[in-house]
């Protein structure tokens, strides 16, 4: 768990470095994703998103960083019938590009494209069945993801709302897990800034007094 701090704080000092400059954008909202098959059940995890983007003109690159609540599902371990409550992290880098930008600025259509790592923990216990020791158990899911979608965002009444929609496709997994989960699919709702730039430095007209 150290490891995966270090990675995130090297990142966020790398990040900071650049929010001087209008091309930086930050969006916060919500992250929801869809399990297909999670613990042989289709299971919703919900939660918060963070996302930061650096635009080189139409193309720029991404970093995300969601966090899930805690969620009480229903699944099987080691052919147990079980009721697991577990949250969840995420992060990951891409790439993003411009595919329509309105002639206000208001409008913003992009494609992304990332890599990111998932990280699910969760408590179980086999009741009704009865147990020598009694307690709890601890699983965890850890995989690799790929995913593609949509990102559009939209200025109504000065607020920069955001919505996106993506497909997550495991790449691969920890060999140790105590379940092999599908892909997912994520749907996030936040708040984008900036989402209208402000005039480049050589259109700022000069005050000599």
């Amino acid at each position: 768990m150290k490891k995966i701090n270090y990675i995130l704080i090297f990142f966020l000092i790398i990040f900071s470095g650049k929010c001087f400059s209008q091309k930086f954008n930050f969006t916060v909202g919500s992250s929801n994703i869809l399990f297909e098959n999670f613990n042989k059940r289709k299971v919703i995890f919900n939660g918060f998103s963070f996302e930061y983007t650096y635009y080189f003109k139409r193309f720029g690159w991404t970093f995300n960083i969601n966090y899930y609540l805690p969620s009480n599902y229903y699944g099987k371990i080691n052919d147990i019938p079980v009721y697991v409550k577990g949250g969840g992290v995420s992060f990951g880098p891409g790439i993003t590009y411009k595919v329509f930008v309105s002639e206000s600025q208001k409008t913003v259509l992009q494609t992304d494209i990332n890599i990111s790592y998932y990280n699910h923990s969760g408590n179980y216990n086999t009741e009704p069945f009865v147990r020598i020791y009694g307690g709890y158990d601890y699983i965890s899911v850890n995989l690799i993801s790929a995913s593609a979608g949509l990102k559009l965002t939209r200025k109504i009444w000065n607020i920069p709302l955001s919505f996106s929609l993506k497909r997550h496709f495991k790449i691969s997994q920890f060999e140790y897990d105590n379940f092999e989960p599908s892909g997912y699919t994520e749907l996030k709702l936040g708040i984008s800034f900036p989402v209208v730039f402000g005039p480049p430095p050589s259109s700022i007209t000069k005050i000599i007094y």
